[in-house]
C-alpha cells in the first residue's frame, strides 16, 4: 500500500489510514490515507464506460492534486493509466479546466468528477466545510393563510475522530 501511496505523494512521509471519516464524504471515496505534511491520499471507485475504474488521487496540503493514477479497471482502451498527469498541479478552482480526452469522454468525465470528490473532501477533512445546513419547511398561519417559510439552520459538522496510536 505504501508504495501505491508514494506515487501519488512523492514527498509523502509516515502515512495512518483513517478508519472513522466525517459525514458529507462522496460515495466514491472508499479509502483516506493522512501524511505528516497535512496531505491525504483517496483511493476512488467511480463508472467509466464500464464499471470498477479505481483511482489514487494526492492532495498536499494547499490543496493541489500532487499525483493521480489509475490502480484498476475495466476499460477497453487502457487510456486511463495516464489520465492522472493531466491533472497535476491542479485545485479546486483549476480542474474543470482540464479537458476531456477524445474518444473517452465519458471516463475522462467520470475520472475528474472523483478528482473533484476527492478535492471536496480534501476540504471537509482541512475543515473548510465547518457548517452542514440543514434546511425545513414551516408554514405560518396568519388569519386563514398558510404561508411557506424556508428556514436555514447551521449545524457543526461531526469532528472527524482520530484512532489512538
Amino acid at each position: 500500500v505504501e508504495k501505491s501511496l508514494l506515487v501519488v505523494m512523492p514527498d509523502g512521509k509516515n502515512f495512518k489510514k483513517i478508519e472513522t471519516a466525517p459525514d458529507g464524504l462522496a460515495d466514491t471515496i472508499k479509502e483516506i490515507y493522512s501524511e505528516d505534511g497535512g496531505g491525504y491520499v483517496f483511493k476512488l471507485v467511480t463508472t467509466g464506460y464500464s464499471a470498477g475504474l479505481t483511482i489514487m488521487c494526492g492532495i498536499d496540503s494547499n490543496g493541489k492534486i500532487t499525483g493521480a493514477t489509475c490502480v484498476s479497471s475495466g476499460e477497453t482502451l487502457g487510456n486511463e493509466k495516464t489520465y492522472g498527469e493531466l491533472f497535476l498541479g491542479a485545485d479546486k478552482g483549476t480542474v474543470d479546466s482540464v479537458d476531456s480526452v477524445s474518444g473517452a469522454t465519458k471516463t475522462t468525465a467520470n475520472y475528474k468528477k472523483a478528482l473533484k470528490d476527492a478535492l471536496s473532501a480534501f476540504d471537509i477533512l482541512k475543515g473548510a466545510a465547518k457548517k452542514k445546513r440543514i434546511s425545513f419547511r414551516f408554514f405560518l398561519r396568519v388569519s386563514s393563510e398558510k404561508i411557506p417559510y424556508l428556514c436555514l439552520y447551521s449545524a457543526p459538522a461531526r469532528p472527524l475522530q482520530q484512532q489512538k496510536a
